[in-house]
């Protein structure tokens, strides 16, 4: 990333199926109902390059794989500019927050004010303070190492002394399946990015996984949490 200034980040998802259906009841597959979908403002061909074909997905299948794509597109690009802070990255502009009338677009709220999952992902990628995970893919063979860099972020006027950083990695159901590890003591300056370490850990069973980040502050309270999607295959 080069820009001093990113003034619009944005990708199309499909909104929830309960909206979604409140509009295009009977269009699918997209396929088969194009002039529907594109009245509707969905750029098919782009989109399915995105997203990937939904095969022999329902509707209702294939709305978490399209919102899953976006989520992560976000993440990755907001988180990035941030840990640039200043070289070169000055700020980021989220596109867009909602959408005006039933359509798909790359709006964060629906019509109905209904949120996708990009919503919370640009929301937690924002916080002020945020612990944040650079990592290579989201996808990793039973067995490989993988391998990520832990950064803080404080885009407070103020430092944020005696911090408490700590990682873990949770398996679909919310269970912790290693530890990780924590660091205390740690300092961080205004407005500031800094890399904090690198970690690591044997990717496990086939499946979804989460690696978590939270920061907690001198007296214990946690500051802010932040959240990477993976999985091994």
């Amino acid at each position: 990333m080069t820009e001093k200034f990113v003034s619009e980040l944005g990708a199309t998802a499909l909104p929830n199926y309960e909206s979604l259906i409140r509009f295009l009841p009977d269009a699918w597959p997209i396929e088969d109902h194009k002039e529907e979908w594109i009245f509707h403002k969905l750029q098919i061909p782009e989109a399915m390059r995105a997203w990937g074909r939904p095969g022999n997905l329902s509707l209702r299948e294939y709305v978490p794989q399209t919102q899953d794509y976006v989520a992560r597109l976000f993440q990755l690009a907001i988180e990035r500019a941030r840990r640039l802070k200043y070289q070169p990255t000055g700020g980021i502009l989220h596109f867009h927050a909602i959408d005006i009338w039933p359509s798909v677009t790359m709006a964060a709220l629906d019509f109905w004010r209904q949120p996708t999952k990009a919503y919370t992902t640009v929301q937690r990628s924002f916080q002020p303070v945020l612990a944040s995970f650079a990592y290579e893919k989201a996808t990793w063979r039973r067995g490989e190492r993988v391998m990520a860099e832990l950064w803080l972020i404080n885009d407070h006027w103020y430092d944020l002394p005696g911090l408490t950083v700590a990682w873990s990695v949770e398996n679909e159901r919310g269970g912790t399946i290693n530890a990780g590890g924590s660091r205390s003591g740690v300092d961080l300056a205004p407005d500031s990015a800094i890399k904090l370490e690198d970690i690591g850990f044997e990717a496990g069973l086939p499946g979804k996984y989460t690696l978590r980040a939270r920061i907690a502050d001198h007296d214990g309270k946690l500051v802010s949490e932040n959240c990477y999607e993976f999985r091994t295959e």
